[in-house]
C-alpha cells in the first residue's frame, strides 16, 4: 500500500512538473510576436511638434545596433514649413538624447518644403539622407542629399558640410525613396524627372558630395518606358557594375511595376530583357515601392495591386538576372496577398533561406495596422512566422509601415506613421 502511494505521488509530481513546463512554454515569445525587450511591448510611439502630416519613411542601423529613422513633419518651432527630422533610437527603443541638437533628433531644412525619401548608414558610420525640396505648391521639386556624421552633425567632407541640391535641367525632379551605395562607395539615388511626361531618373554622387561626371557625363540619367507614359523610380540597388531601379509606369488607364537595369557608365543594360527595361502587370493599378536583391541576382519588387480606392492587395514580383519574371516564384513570377480589404507593401529585405520579409500595412474591420509578412522562396506565405505568415502592430489608431531593416539578432524593425495625430512609430518583431 505504501509503495503504491509512493508511485502515485511520483506520478503526480511528474504531472505537476509537466504542467509547469507547458505553462512556461506557452508563455515564451514566438516568431512574429512583438519584441517585449523593445520599449516594453515592442512598440515606440514618438509624437512631437504640431499634429500635422508627418511620419517615418525609412530606417537604417548603425554598426552599434542603434536605429536611425528618417521622417518629415511640419516644423512648428521655426514655422519654416515641412522639414526633415533624423531621429536616433537606442537598441531598447528609447530616443538617444546624445544625437543631434537635442531630444535625439537633427532637423534638416533646405529652404523649401521637404519630404523625406531614404536613409542609409555607410561602413564608417556616416548617415546619408535623400529627400526632395519643393515650393509650397509641391509642384517644382529638386533632389537633396545630405551626409551627417554619427553625432547627427553635417559632415564637412561632403559638399562643404552642406546639402547637395540637384536640379535636373529645370522643372520638377525629386525622389520618393531609393538610395544605395555602389561598390566604390558612391551614392546612387532613384527618382523622377519631368519633361512633358515623367521618367525614371538616377543620380550618382561622389563621396565628397559632388555629382559623378563619369556617370552619364553629369551624374544624372533619365529614361522612360514608352511615349505618353509617366514613370517614377522608388527603389534602387547597386552591385558589381550594375544599378537596378524599380518603380512604376503609368498610362491613362493604370500603372504597372517597372524595373530597369543600368550599366555603371549610365546607359541601360541590353542584357536585361533586351533593352534594360521590364514591367509586371497584375491586371489592375499596380504601384511598386520597394526592392531587394535575392540570390542569383534576382530582384524582388513589392508594392500594391489596387482595384478600387479602398480595395487593394500586396503585390510581389520576382525577376531573374536576365530580366524575365522568375517562374520559380508562384509559377509566373508574380503573386498577390490579401490582408483585410486593403493592403500594401512599401519595403522588403531578404532573410534566411531567401525568404522575403515585407513591411507595409493591412486594413481590417477596426482600421489599418502596421504589417510584416514573410514569404517563402516559392511565393507562399511562411506559416512558421506568426502561424499564418503575417504579423501586426496596432497603436490604437491608423498605422502605416514604410521602412524595414533586419537587425543583428534577426529581428525586423519597421518604421512608419500614426494618425489621427502625426507621430513617428517603430515596431520590432521576433523572427
Amino acid at each position: 500500500m505504501i509503495a503504491r502511494f509512493r508511485r502515485i505521488t511520483r506520478k503526480a509530481a511528474v504531472l505537476t512538473m509537466l504542467v509547469c513546463l507547458v505553462g512556461v512554454t506557452i508563455g515564451l515569445a514566438a516568431s512574429g510576436d512583438l519584441d517585449s525587450t523593445f520599449s516594453g511591448d515592442g512598440r515606440v510611439f514618438h509624437a512631437f511638434g504640431a499634429p500635422i502630416l508627418g511620419y517615418i519613411t525609412d530606417v537604417a542601423l548603425q554598426p552599434d545596433g542603434k536605429i536611425v529613422a528618417l521622417g518629415f513633419q511640419w516644423n512648428d518651432v521655426t514655422g519654416s514649413g515641412y522639414d526633415l527630422f533624423v531621429v536616433r533610437y537606442e537598441t531598447d527603443g528609447d530616443p538617444d538624447l546624445t544625437f543631434g541638437s537635442g531630444g535625439g533628433l537633427t532637423t534638416l531644412n533646405a529652404g523649401g518644403y521637404e519630404s523625406s525619401g531614404s536613409v542609409l548608414v555607410d561602413a564608417s558610420g556616416m548617415i546619408v539622407v535623400t529627400a526632395r525640396t519643393c515650393g509650397t505648391d509641391w509642384l517644382d521639386c529638386d533632389v537633396i542629399v545630405w551626409r551627417l556624421d554619427s553625432n547627427g552633425d553635417d559632415d564637412p567632407a561632403f559638399n562643404g558640410g552642406n546639402a547637395l541640391i540637384i536640379d535636373y535641367d529645370g522643372g520638377d525632379n525629386g525622389t520618393f525613396g531609393g538610395v544605395a551605395l555602389d561598390p566604390d562607395g558612391k551614392i546612387v539615388v532613384a527618382g523622377y524627372k519631368t519633361g512633358g511626361t515623367y521618367e525614371f531618373a538616377a543620380y550618382r554622387i561622389n563621396t565628397d558630395g559632388t555629382l559623378d561626371n563619369t556617370f552619364s557625363n553629369d551624374g544624372k540619367q533619365r529614361f522612360g518606358f514608352g511615349s505618353g507614359r509617366d514613370d517614377y523610380a522608388t527603389a534602387i540597388a547597386a552591385y558589381g557594375t550594375r544599378i537596378v531601379l524599380a518603380g512604376y509606369t503609368c498610362d491613362a488607364d493604370d500603372c504597372d511595376f517597372a524595373v530597369a537595369r543600368m550599366r555603371k557608365p549610365g546607359g541601360l543594360d541590353p542584357t536585361f530583357s533586351s533593352d534594360g527595361l521590364q514591367t509586371a502587370d497584375f491586371g489592375a493599378d499596380d504601384l511598386a515601392y520597394g526592392m531587394a536583391r535575392a540570390s542569383l541576382a534576382r530582384m524582388v519588387v513589392v508594392g500594391t495591386r489596387r482595384t478600387d480606392w479602398d480595395r487593394a492587395k500586396i503585390a510581389v514580383a520576382r525577376f531573374d538576372r536576365d530580366g524575365n519574371l522568375d517562374t520559380t516564384f508562384s509559377s509566373d513570377g508574380k503573386n498577390t496577398y490579401g490582408v483585410g480589404t486593403e493592403a500594401l507593401a512599401r519595403d522588403v529585405v531578404i532573410g534566411s533561406a531567401n525568404s522575403a520579409i515585407v513591411a507595409g500595412a493591412g486594413r481590417g474591420a477596426t482600421g489599418q495596422d502596421l504589417l510584416v509578412m514573410r514569404i517563402r522562396q516559392g511565393g507562399g506565405l511562411d506559416t512558421s512566422f506568426s502561424t499564418d505568415g503575417k504579423a501586426f502592430a496596432d497603436f490604437d489608431g491608423w498605422e502605416d509601415g514604410y521602412g524595414l531593416v533586419e537587425d543583428a539578432s534577426g529581428n525586423y524593425v519597421v518604421g512608419g506613421g500614426w494618425w489621427p495625430q502625426a507621430a513617428y512609430i517603430l515596431a520590432r518583431f521576433l523572427p
